[in-house]
């Protein structure tokens, strides 16, 4: 999407579209990351490349409500499904989490803002520079 570009209608179908989603996720982190997963047509093993995770930590995840990922494997999630950013803050939420004012989570925020769309490898260099 190229922001300057963007007229009036195109921002609020944009917009309708992510509040439509929004208001579908399910409640739990487990329920949300398969929606997203459906939603995109992301397999494990594609998401396993994708966001540099295990399979057996993206199904354990996908499938039990009572664990809790640490911060990076959301980032991670959020990167490989390449979440807008709004699902992204979500996706974080269930996990547990408010990004806050700390080196860390405004590193993550900068980089889900601005770099969702570049591949895990170049994010996970860039995020151990800025921190």
């Amino acid at each position: 999407m190229n922001r300057l570009t963007e007229t009036p209608g195109n921002i609020r179908a944009i917009n309708q579209k992510i509040y439509n989603i929004l208001q579908s996720l399910p409640n739990s982190f487990s329920e949300t990351l398969r929606m997203h997963m459906n939603l995109r047509n992301v397999s494990i093993s594609l998401l396993e490349a994708d966001a540099d995770l295990s399979k057996n930590t993206i199904g354990n995840l996908r499938n039990n409500d009572d664990l809790t990922p640490d911060k990076l494997t959301v980032l991670k999630l959020c990167l490989g499904l390449h979440l807008e950013y709004e699902f992204s803050m979500d996706l974080f939420h269930k996990a547990g989490y408010l990004l806050n004012k700390t080196r860390e989570d405004l590193a993550f925020d900068f980089i889900l803002r601005y770099y969702s769309d570049y591949d895990i490898e170049s994010n996970l260099r860039l995020l151990k520079q800025i921190i």
